[in-house]
């Protein structure tokens, strides 16, 4: 790996933000595409929410070559949304990405991304293209989640019920601090995206592409174990599920009406319902 030596114009106008936990298989090819980005300017925070691998041997390295990284490491392990929020948080910038572990983007993916939203001051986020990766094999992955021509109502529903890849695009910091985002066990990104998408316009920027590594995590799967023990294991687990879909319903309603008001967040509530009947009715028919 080349020595990444080249500094930035200070200050900085976008911070990248990295959460991230036991990460090392495939950190370093991250951070080299986050430092080899044809936008320089830059700051680069990692939040390491106590990784037990080689996470902070490679993050130390690449700060030690590159003083626009700031490797930082929790005190104890937090949640994961926590920690997203906590490099969030720690920017100084007016622009704002996150970045996970194991995505990149095309090399250019930063400078276009900040070009749109400079040039669309009403925008408060910026995406491009994707490009999923399951198996090893890449295939484009439509999501048209633009949302200028859209009611609040239809931004909702369309934030509930779609796919959020959009999440790890380029924001105005601002709008992002302006949401209160807490931490739910799954599709922890829901209520949050419901909220961002009705306080204000995301931007498509065609020809840049984010590269995403699928991660197969079906939320009602797990391992059985056999006889007695294990059926009360699965009922126990099929309770915590439970839980977190009623918990997922009440913060989607909850975050969207501090930023839209009651009645948007009874709408948030309701289309959260639809998401959670879309993805658990195939679970109920075939093992219940």
């Amino acid at each position: 790996m080349a020595p990444t030596t080249k500094s930035y114009v200070s200050p900085a106008k976008v911070c990248v933000g990295m959460p991230v936990y036991n990460g090392a298989k495939t950190l370093g090819s991250v951070l080299e595409n986050i430092t080899s980005q044809s936008f320089r300017n830059i700051e680069i925070i990692i939040s390491d929410n106590g990784s037990t691998d080689h996470t902070p041997s490679i993050c130390k390295d690449f700060a030690a070559r590159d003083n626009r990284i700031q490797y930082l490491r929790q005190a104890r392990t937090i949640s994961p949304t926590a920690n997203f929020n906590f490099v969030l948080q720690k920017a100084r910038t007016p622009f704002f990405m996150w970045a996970a572990h194991d995505d990149t983007r095309d090399l250019e993916f930063i400078e276009k991304l900040f070009n749109a939203l400079e040039a669309n001051p009403k925008a408060i986020l910026a995406f491009g293209d994707i490009i999923e990766y399951l198996d090893g094999t890449g295939k484009p992955l439509p999501l048209n989640f633009l949302n200028a021509n859209r009611t609040p109502v239809q931004r909702l529903y369309w934030a509930a019920t779609s796919q959020l890849h959009h999440l790890y695009g380029l924001w105005r910091t601002q709008a992002l601090r302006q949401i209160t985002w807490r931490h739910v066990n799954w599709w922890h990104d829901t209520p949050l995206m419901m909220a961002a998408a009705i306080s204000g316009d995301f931007l498509y920027v065609p020809g840049v592409e984010f590269h995403y590594l699928y991660n197969k995590r079906p939320f009602f799967d797990w391992d059985r174990k056999p006889g007695i023990a294990g059926l009360f294991d699965s009922m126990l687990r099929a309770t915590k599920r439970g839980l977190d879909l009623c918990s997922l319903v009440w913060l989607s309603a909850t975050t969207v009406s501090r930023v839209a008001g009651m009645r948007m967040g009874i709408y948030a509530g309701l289309f959260t319902i639809i998401k959670v009947i879309s993805q658990t009715k195939t679970f109920v028919a075939n093992r219940i």
